[in-house]
Formats: C-alpha cells, sequence, structure tokens
C-alpha cells in the first residue's frame, strides 16, 4: 500500500546530497489518486462521446531551513560545509474543475495548509541563496512548460483528461526579493516602492505601479501575521522616543522600553517574543505566538500602548487574506486603504514596513490576480513541513549512507501527503477542529462564505455558477474602477 501511494521509483532520482521527482510523474500520480476520490461523481456527469476534460490548479514554492542532524559521513560535494541546512521545493493540490468551465469545481482540497497534501519535489542538503532559487525557479518553470495531459481511466471503463496549472505562491519575503530582484528588504518587492515613498500620504492617494508577475506570487498570509505583529511591537518599542532611527544616545532607552513591553506581553499572554533562537533559526515570534495576541485587540493594545482600532483593523486583514473564501476585491482593497490612511495619520514618524504595506496597499490587485482565495494558496503547509522533516530524518530514517536517509525521508513525506490516503476520514476530522465565527467586518468583505466548509461539499452547480458569476462581476468593476453597489 506504500507503494502505491507515491510515483514509481523509476521517476525519482537521488544523490548523496539531492533526491527530487520529475514533475510530470508527481502530478500525474497526484491526479490519479484524486481521480479516485471523486471516481463516483465523475462516472455520474461523464459525457462518454469524448474525453472529459479536466484542469488541476496547485501552488508551489520553495524555502530553505535550518537545525538539521549533523552526522559522521563524508560529504559529496566540496563546496558543502555540512548538512544541517536543507532547501526544499513543494507543491500542493488546489482545486480540480472542467477545462471549460472553472465555475464547475469537481475537487477542492478542503484542507490546503496541512502538511497532509504538501508534496515534496526536491529536497537538497544546501544553504538557501539567490543563485539557488533562481536556479530551481527555472528549472521549476521549465518543467511545468514540459507538462502534458494525463489520460485517467475511471471506474466506468472511460477516460479523463487532466490538465495541469501551477502558481508559485508558496514562498516567503524573502524568496519574493529574489525573484523580482528587489534591492532591499525593506522595498516593497511588487512596486518597488521605498520606505520614504511608502509612508507618503499623497503617494497612496495617487496609487502605486504593480509589477503583475509579483501580484501572481499571492500574499503569504503566514508570514503576515508575525510581520503585523512585529510592526506594532516595534512601535511600542520607540513610543517614548518616537523616532524610526535608533541612534546610539537613544539605545538604553529603547532597550529598556523593549524590555518592559516583552515583559507585559509575556504576562498578559504567557508568549515570550523578539527572543533569538537557537542555532540562527529566527526569532520565537512564531505564527502562533502572533495569532494568540491578536485575538485580544483590546488587552494588546493596553500592553503595547498602540491605537486599539488599528489593531482591531490589522486583525480583521489577516483575517480575511488568510481566510479560505472568495474576497470582494473592491471592498477589502477600500477597507485596507483606510487602515494605511489611519497608520500614516498615528504614526507616520515609524516607516511602514514592506510588508504591512504590501498588503495593504496592494490587496486588491492581489486577490484580482490570484486563481483562488488567497487563504487556499498559503505558505503555511510548506512551513510547517520542515518539522516533520527534521523529525523523520533522525527518528524514522536510516543512517548508514546519505542516499538512504534521504531517500527515507522524501519517501515518508511522499506517502504521508497522498491526496487519497490524507482524504480519509477528513470530514470527521475538520468537524473536530475547534474553529471561530468570523468578525462581522470580516463577514462583510468576503464574497460569501462556507463553500469550502465540509458541510456544503456537494454544492448546487447552479448555486455556485451564480455566485462566481457575482465574484467575475466584481473583479470587472474593480478593474474599470466602478463603484460596486451592496446588494
Amino acid at each position: 500500500m506504500k507503494k502505491v501511494c507515491s510515483p514509481l521509483a523509476e521517476s525519482i532520482e537521488e544523490s548523496p546530497s539531492k533526491i527530487q521527482v520529475k514533475l510530470q510523474a508527481l502530478m500525474n500520480h497526484t491526479a490519479e489518486r484524486i481521480i479516485k476520490i471523486i471516481d463516483a461523481e465523475i462516472v455520474q456527469q461523464m459525457n462518454t462521446n469524448d474525453y472529459t476534460e479536466l484542469v488541476l490548479l496547485s501552488s508551489w514554492g520553495m524555502d530553505g531551513s535550518t537545525g538539521y542532524s549533523q552526522y559522521h559521513q563524508a560529504l559529496s560535494m566540496p563546496n558543502q560545509k555540512d548538512d544541517s541546512d536543507v532547501f526544499s521545493v513543494t507543491t500542493t493540490p488546489i482545486q480540480l474543475y472542467y477545462q471549460n468551465n472553472k465555475k464547475s469545481i469537481l475537487w477542492h482540497n478542503l484542507t490546503p495548509q496541512s502538511i497532509r497534501f504538501c508534496r515534496p519535489i526536491m529536497l537538497e542538503f544546501i544553504k538557501e541563496s539567490k543563485e539557488m532559487v533562481l536556479n530551481t525557479k527555472r528549472y521549476i518553470e521549465n518543467q511545468i512548460s514540459e507538462l502534458v495531459p494525463v489520460k485517467i481511466q475511471s471506474s466506468n471503463g472511460e477516460f479523463v483528461l487532466v490538465d495541469f496549472i501551477f502558481v508559485m505562491s508558496m514562498i516567503d519575503g524573502k524568496v519574493l526579493n529574489y525573484v523580482t530582484d528587489t534591492s532591499s528588504i525593506s522595498n516593497c518587492p511588487i512596486c518597488g516602492a521605498t520606505p520614504n515613498v511608502m509612508s507618503d500620504i499623497q503617494k497612496l492617494e495617487a496609487g502605486y505601479e504593480s509589477n503583475e508577475d509579483a501580484l501572481h506570487c499571492g500574499i503569504s498570509p503566514l508570514h503576515a501575521w508575525m510581520r503585523f505583529f512585529e510592526c506594532l511591537l516595534h512601535i511600542s518599542y520607540r513610543m517614548e522616543i518616537k523616532k524610526w532611527k535608533i541612534t546610539m544616545d537613544l539605545k538604553a532607552k529603547f532597550l529598556d522600553r523593549k524590555k518592559l513591553v516583552t515583559e507585559k506581553l509575556y504576562e498578559a499572554f504567557g508568549v515570550r517574543v523578539d527572543q533569538p533562537r537557537a542555532g540562527g533559526a529566527g526569532t520565537s515570534t512564531t505564527g502562533n505566538v502572533c495569532r494568540k495576541a491578536f485575538s485580544n485587540p483590546e488587552l494588546l493594545s493596553k500592553v503595547l500602548d498602540i491605537d486599539e482600532d488599528l489593531i482591531v483593523r490589522f486583525r480583521n486583514i489577516l483575517i480575511v487574506i488568510n481566510c479560505q473564501d472568495p474576497i470582494n476585491p473592491k471592498k477589502m482593497d477600500d477597507y485596507c486603504k483606510e487602515t494605511y490612511r489611519r497608520y500614516i495619520k498615528l504614526y507616520d514618524w515609524y516607516k511602514i514596513p514592506a510588508t504591512v504595506h504590501k498588503v495593504l496597499a496592494h490587496a486588491g490587485s492581489i486577490i484580482i490576480h490570484s486563481p483562488a482565495p488567497l487563504g487556499m494558496l498559503a505558505e503555511e503547509a510548506a512551513e510547517c513541513q520542515h518539522k516533520l522533516l527534521k523529525k523523520c530524518r533522525t527518528h524514522h530514517a536510516r543512517k548508514r549512507s546519505r542516499v538512504d536517509n534521504l531517500h527515507d525521508v522524501f519517501i515518508r513525506a511522499m506517502n504521508s501527503s497522498d491526496p487519497l490516503r490524507s482524504s480519509i476520514n477528513l470530514g470527521s476530522r475538520m468537524r473536530k477542529k475547534v474553529s471561530h465565527e468570523y468578525p462581522d467586518v470580516v463577514k462583510s468583505l468576503l464574497v460569501f462564505e462556507d463553500l469550502y466548509s465540509s458541510e456544503n461539499v456537494n454544492t448546487e452547480d447552479n448555486a455556485l455558477d451564480e455566485l462566481m458569476d457575482d465574484v467575475e462581476q466584481l473583479d470587472d468593476d474593480f478593474a474599470l474602477g466602478e463603484n460596486v453597489e451592496n446588494e
């Protein structure tokens, strides 16, 4: 049974420092397993005169991680220093729909941010760098351009033809800067604006010119939680001095305020923030820490001494971009721009960070260029997989050679992400998951609700058509700059 959960062994290339699977073989296997999930529905709707042509939409991305165990084995490459850094490329299937009718979705991933659906494409012992990112991007895009549709036989003997579409959205801000050739992490990767330009209210009203290629890369919702929270933290650290740049004469006052704020956050929320981790693996400010802090805006406002309405607005925006429901681009853009203006009005002395600017200034455009809801194209699954890979390499992989060790890690990740296997008891698992109701403001920014919940999997096609027509109309109105009236 494990053998059928991954592509054929012939499609996997192995070496002591790198393992990868051919993208065509991986996507063929993924499509075949998804067809098995919805076989009964396909048989019922299939046109027996010719092929049923489908399209599988998937997100993909790459990321580097550190902190892996180092073993007493010879290194295969002269320039390879150790095996503590791993660079991974992953993909997640999002939706399967008819090629001639994108509104008719046959299958959609109910948990796109779960590692159960995050399939590995490549693992390599190498440190993440700009050169590595750009070379990998070219390599994967070449494979994507060479993909051919796969013909899959259903249980009634008829065939379906599945084509593939990819969107590179499972990336963080660093990778996006490399891809867009952004000169500084302080600059916006979409419009190239510098901190001074981003803090200019007149430039906001005039509008920013966007790089369309960057708009297709999504919004990185998980990292947005951390960047927005860090923005509030650094405003609070500077609340007494009210200056963006910390000079030597202000450093002692800044550090005293920072210590006070972090202690108050620990007392109020039980979280330790802004503390470096061992081995240089980031800080203690994780996504879960940020979500916990934003869960109580009133208390967070008192601890940080920051405007509560701004915190509530930040929280609402973060919830919207992380949800898996379609978003109204016009309403979202207006709400973000209003939040932007409030930020500049209250804290113009602290230059707005690039990620906060990207979300507030470009959210509407990103939504229009996104083929699926922003929350479905997030990078959380790839980030979570790093922990799984570390655990598997230590406890569930052979250590007699680097090839066997990397092979066991890769195959285990491949088996655990098999769509058919991961869909078993999925509805039961989702019902056990604790969920919270959206705030009223968040609901007003969504086009419709609960389309992707487990209770509404069998939505009527005619109702779905009407709703998707509304989405397209809103997109057209937003693109033309027209005013959309509320029903």
